[in-house]
């Protein structure tokens, strides 16, 4: 299992809608850890969404952390019509692959397994 940490900082305008700060580039990998938000300039809520669907908000000084499983994309959104949202998100992720290979003799076994790693079956 691998661990990445992402760390950056993000401007959001009000009027612009949701932005997006990272996605999942690889179809093959499950990505699940911490989430840490904080929010540096604002007069509103600031919304944080996983996966397009919003988890949490902070306000202007809060520091908020979220573990999840699974993540695609992250993105934030100026909540209230506050103008600009400033502020900061790290990402502790650590990722598996979707795919696990297992060695029988001379072949070799490909199933894929769901987000708990338990092995899904395939009708034929």
């Amino acid at each position: 299992m691998n661990t990445d940490r992402i760390c950056n900082t993000f401007k959001v305008s009000w009027s612009t809608g949701a932005k997006r700060l990272w996605t999942n580039q690889s179809f093959n990998i499950i990505n699940t850890g911490t989430i840490t938000v904080s929010l540096s300039q604002g007069g509103g809520k600031l919304d944080v969404l996983l996966n397009g669907n919003h988890t949490f908000s902070v306000t202007q000084g809060e520091i908020r952390s979220q573990t999840f499983e699974d993540l695609q994309s992250l993105e934030v959104r100026c909540a209230d019509e506050a103008g600009i949202c400033r502020g900061e998100y790290h990402l502790s992720l650590h990722q598996k692959h979707a795919v696990p290979f297992t060695f029988k003799e001379d072949t070799l076994e490909c199933y894929l397994v769901d987000s708990s790693g338990e092995k899904l079956e395939r009708d034929i």
